[in-house]
């Protein structure tokens, strides 16, 4: 668990207590650390984070002859536009997280509520929860949104700087795959589905799709005690939290597949868990929005979603019980393959 974001050399670090910090004392002596201000803790100290477990492009792994323009490349997915500067707060930034969907649902295809997250893999695709789709709904996608109470967007900085970003755009729905072993069951296994859209969607500056990982199917514990990011608007069917009109974002903590079985048993191999994090940023992201990691191995910082929101929103709650998600790795190769058989 970390008390937020903090600055170590000019890069992103986590506030956290010294005995908790992986960095020898050596270290924590000798870099540049911006201070860790907290009212209730003094023994905060920024922490630097943790080298990223190298990711290459996901087409090598689960490459077929003709899917090699299926999921974009590093450097057109998953593009950090903010670099290294560090915002404080939880609203997310204007530019930041382009493939952040809002799913919208109807009964009788003219009012149309927001239902559940998702995230953009490619200029047709949507990748979100299955139990967000096995309703008998119409649903459209929203992508671009930041303020669900304005029709132009635009952020204005401390500094003076303006930013607008371009309308929203809500695009139909042709194509509806939740996993075909998705069931209704309290544990959500399978719980992933793709949504087709009805039309291609052209890349902007706000957005863009995320990468997606390496296909893999044993579970290694290998993100255990990394920290990833979601994005939303507090807006599921399940949650408890009434949602934000601005685009939210929050850090939560990836714990092992043996400390979540304390809670939840049991845990299977398409999935993984995240804990400790308060009531609040658990309820930001939206149910089936992703959970990111943010490697920083390429020239630009870049984002792969790693997870998907399936459980979390169920734990919302002042418990902080530790919140489950859908293992993306573990179903690439029915990604691809879904996405080939219907493209």
């Amino acid at each position: 668990m970390h008390h937020g974001r903090c600055s170590v050399d000019g890069e992103i670090g986590y506030c956290k207590p010294r005995t908790l910090c992986w960095e020898s004392d050596s270290e924590l002596n000798s870099s540049n650390r911006s201070v860790c201000l907290c009212a209730k803790r003094t023994d905060l100290i920024c922490c630097r984070r943790r080298t990223p477990i190298q990711i290459t492009s996901t087409q090598s792994p689960v490459a077929k002859p003709n899917n090699s323009d299926l999921l974009p490349p590093p450097g057109v997915c998953g593009v950090d536009p903010l670099m290294n500067r560090i915002f404080h707060g939880e609203r997310a930034d204007i530019k930041e997280f382009g493939w952040a969907a809002l799913l919208l649902c109807s009964n009788d295809d003219l009012n149309y509520w927001p239902m559940c997250g998702g995230s953009l893999i490619n200029n047709r695709w949507i990748l979100t929860a299955a139990h967000c789709v096995v309703r008998q709904y119409n649903i459209r996608v929203r992508l671009g949104e930041w303020n669900t109470t304005s029709t132009l967007d635009c952020q204005q900085y401390k500094n003076g700087d303006k930013v607008c970003a371009p309308p929203h755009i809500d695009i139909n729905v042709d194509l509806i795959k939740p996993h075909e072993q998705y069931g209704s069951s309290s544990n959500h296994v399978n719980d992933i589905a793709l949504l087709r859209l009805s039309h291609p969607v052209n890349y902007t500056d706000f957005v863009i799709p995320i990468c997606l990982p390496p296909a893999k199917e044993k579970y290694e514990d290998s993100y255990s005690g990394m920290a990833m990011d979601i994005v939303g608007w507090g807006k599921t069917n399940k949650a408890n939290f009434e949602g934000s009109s601005i685009k939210m974002k929050a850090i939560l903590e990836v714990i092992s597949i043996s400390e979540c079985q304390r809670v939840h048993h049991p845990i299977y191999p398409g999935q993984m868990c995240t804990g400790g994090q308060t009531p609040q940023g658990s309820c930001r992201g939206d149910s089936g929005g992703a959970l990111m990691l943010r490697n920083t191995s390429f020239t630009t910082p870049t984002y792969y979603a790693i997870g998907i929101i399936s459980l979390g929103q169920k734990y919302c709650s002042p418990r902080r019980l530790p919140q489950i998600f859908t293992r993306v790795e573990f179903y690439v190769p029915w990604i691809i393959d879904t996405m080939l058989a219907n493209s």
